[in-house]
């Protein structure tokens, strides 16, 4: 085996992490250690592909005892390639080693062992003596795959969309293969050799359908060979939006109805789809590859005949609508005719359902329960509410008990009633027992009576609550992250993905109930994990800001910018009185990221540092000016990059970190102390009264003195001189006399007060 021994001078590197253990992270430019001076040395180097950099997983293997004598590689540290560099240097003491690279991305390039090998056996040993190593450009070969790039119509690339493969000979009906295009819109499939059709499905709804090369059906795709031994680049497959059928249903009258279930046929009679008219009767059928279709039209409440566009009684007989390419196809308006059968016989139970404004809901599933079966799962019959918010139930009587394999003896029932789906902005109503509860052991039975019909009490059902909003990062909105929604005791409910645009939403919440909502998020234009955070711009569950449910409203722009740097989501604040000789104590504020940090703080007079630590107390020199204080948060706590398992003491480029200042405090004021003595002249008849001020630092403070006998005002603004303010009263009153003088102190220096007693004659 060869040695390589290279003595050149490392670089610092992006783009790269490493653990001992499997770990995901990223450092950033300049994270790479230097450690010449400490004993290690970088081994560094490159990987592309295609002359790109990828997501790449490099372990490094490193000669010891094998323990009967000879030696072995045991694994020693592996690395992450976030494929935002393909640069990378590890720090490691003197010994041999060995390289395996794998694609980390979605697998379409070949592993491989430095350099250029297929097993560790034939790898080349990579010799650390005391010098840097740089190895030879480290490239991965394709393997064999049919591959390409999905985009939009545009060119740019599309994510997350499903390549379906299937066998040529039955196109449609033989799946074989399924992958999805990563992040730069690359697939790449692996099948044996043969000869397949490529579907292109976009589970996240933005683009419509399609099979390989732009064609709407399996029929005329395009057949790729493929020999197993090559590899098969189609290029570029560029999805459309598609077009649309969209129109409004209506009564004879003219009134829309809304809750029409509208579905969708292909030219081969296959079902596509469905969705329901809104409160206007509108309807839109999204994302249509081009093609011609069926559309069909039935009420759920049964008081409508059921058509297909236009005026067809069934899909053989029924209008084709032609769509092409991109297109909007409107109009395709259709007028309902109502049923003429006449009241419904041999009715068992009804009853009426409406919101909590006392309108009927109609398209409301309600379903008669078994009472005796304690999972309650055992459905006996089902009926709908028509537009009058009316059931009815014809399957509860004896016979039909008996006839359905049931128990004919029953005749106590619970009921359930489940909300419709909506095709607009509407939220679904909640579930609900007779009897207004969610419970179905606590919930009201109604009976039936042999032969007769029973009627079961209005059941009011109130509409769910939703949360919804949208998810950035710092070049806009994110489409691959999550949003997680906890309840009060902080349980996790539910989570939801992302949309391309950024957006997300919770549906069927329950209203008057509180919930917290969590970001998490990675950004493929900076290639960063970035850090999670809560709404309302909080840290931590503990301080995110709680959403109570409304029924029926949606808590709109839930949302959150994320950013893979330290920021303080509130300023750090100042506490205690902004006094000379006093104590200020700084807190942190709140942070994205705050877990294992360590914090540091810097107290400013304007723009000069005069103090460390968490507490500072101010000098004499503070007196008249505000102060700040700078926090910073350094991260070291591997979040956003994870740290090698030995890193040399004292490394901090490993650290990431934040700042943040404060408001400033009031104006520092000095401390003051007045003195005061008194002194009667019998022969003047006069008090004199003598106010000296002392301020720390300052040997002429400033200021008045106003004085005091008992309420009255004896003198009022005398002014300092050098400190000291005479004041005479003249024909005091006789006795004892007490004034009182008071320092007004300064914008700078805080008041101060003093007495003096003499006796007047």
């Amino acid at each position: 085996m060869q040695q390589h021994r290279v003595g050149l001078s490392g670089r610092r590197i992006a783009g790269w992490s490493l653990a001992g253990a499997l770990v995901a992270g990223s450092l950033t430019a300049g994270a790479a250690p230097a450690t010449a001076a400490t004993g290690w040395v970088p081994i560094s180097g490159t990987v592309t592909a295609d002359g790109q950099p990828l997501s790449a997983r490099l372990e490094l293997h490193r000669q010891a005892p094998d323990g009967d004598g000879g030696v072995t590689f045991q694994h020693y540290r592996t690395l992450y390639l976030d494929g935002s560099s393909s640069s990378f240097s590890v720090p490691v003491p003197n010994g041999v080693y060995q390289l395996s690279v794998q694609d980390w991305s979605n697998g379409r390039y070949r592993t491989e062992w430095y350099d250029d090998a297929a097993s560790q056996a034939t790898a080349e040993e990579i010799v650390v003596d005391g010098a840097a190593v740089v190895l030879d450009e480290i490239e991965l070969d394709l393997e064999q795959t049919i591959t390409g790039r999905v985009t939009d119509a545009v060119g740019r690339p599309v994510r997350d969309v499903r390549v379906l493969a299937y066998d040529a000979a039955s196109p449609g009906g033989i799946y074989r293969y399924s992958t999805y295009s990563d992040k730069h819109g690359r697939f790449d499939l692996r099948p044996i050799a043969g000869e397949y059709v490529l579907k292109f499905e976009d589970e996240r709804g933005d683009y419509a359908t399609e099979w390989y090369d732009d064609k709407p059906t399996a029929e005329g795709a395009a057949v790729i060979d493929h020999d197993g031994q090559e590899v098969v680049d189609i290029g570029e497959v560029r999805l459309s939006q598609g077009g649309s059928i969209s129109g409004r249903v209506t009564d004879p009258a003219g009134a829309p109805l809304s809750s029409v279930g509208v579905e969708l046929f292909d030219e081969a009679g296959d079902y596509r789809g469905n969705v329901r008219t809104d409160r206007a009767g509108r309807y839109s059928l999204p994302r249509l590859s081009v093609g011609s279709y069926a559309v069909s039209f039935y009420d759920y409440s049964d008081q409508f005949l059921p058509e297909f566009w236009n005026d067809a009684p069934n899909l053989e007989s029924s209008t084709k609508i032609v769509v092409g390419r991109d297109q909007d196809v409107t109009g395709r308006d259709v007028v309902l005719a109502p049923r003429t059968t006449g009241e419904l016989q041999g009715v068992d139970l009804t009853g009426t359902v409406v919101d909590v404004a006392g309108k009927p809901v109609r398209g409301v599933y309600v379903s008669a329960i078994d009472p005796t079966v304690a999972s309650g799962f055992e459905h006996l019959d089902s009926a709908m509410t028509d537009r009058n918010g009316r059931y009815r139930f014809t399957g509860l009587d004896p016979a039909s008990l008996e006839a359905d394999g049931r128990n004919p003896g029953l005749s106590t029932f619970r009921i359930l009633f489940e909300g419709p789906g909506v095709a607009d902005d509407d939220l679904r109503y909640v579930s609900t027992y007779l009897g207004g509860g969610q419970s179905f052991p606590r919930s009201a039975t109604v009976t039936v009576p042999a032969g007769g019909t029973a009627s079961a009490p209005t059941t009011t059902l109130q509409q769910h609550a939703g949360i919804r909003g949208t998810l950035s990062g710092i070049q806009g909105p994110l489409d691959d992250g999550t949003v997680r929604l906890y309840d009060g005791d902080g349980r996790v409910v539910d989570d939801a993905s992302l949309r391309r645009d950024g957006s997300y939403r919770f549906e069927d919440l329950l209203p008057a109930r509180s919930y917290r909502v969590e970001f998490q998020g990675w950004d493929n234009s900076l290639q960063h994990a970035l850090i999670s955070s809560w709404w309302k711009r909080g840290a931590s569950f503990a301080t995110a800001t709680p959403i109570v449910g409304r029924s029926g409203e949606w808590a709109s722009d839930v949302s959150a910018v994320l950013t893979n740097q330290v920021t303080a989501l509130t300023a750090p604040t100042i506490g205690g009185r902004p006094v000379v000789g006093g104590t200020l104590t700084a807190t942190t504020g709140t942070w994205n990221l705050s877990a294992g940090s360590d914090w540091s703080f810097a107290w400013l007079r304007g723009g000069t540092v005069v103090g460390n630590g968490r507490t500072y107390r101010p000098t004499v020199a503070d007196a008249g000016s505000r102060l700040t204080v700078r926090v910073t948060n350094i991260d070291a706590s591997g979040f956003l990059h994870e740290m090698p398992m030995s890193v040399p003491s004292g490394d901090s480029s490993y650290e990431r970190s934040g700042t943040a200042s404060s408001a400033p405090t009031a104006v520092v004021r000095n401390t003051s102390r007045a003195s005061a003595t008194a002194s009667y002249s019998a022969r003047k008849k006069v008090v004199t009264i003598t106010v000296r001020v002392a301020v720390p630092g300052t040997a002429s403070p400033a200021g008045t003195v106003t004085v005091r006998d008992g309420r009255r005002t004896a003198k009022a603004g005398v002014r300092l001189v050098r400190g000291v303010a005479k004041v005479t009263v003249r024909k005091p009153k006789r006795g004892k006399r007490t004034y009182t003088a008071s320092y007004s102190g300064t914008t700078a220096v805080l008041p101060a007060s003093a007495s003096a007693t003499v006796r007047v004659r």
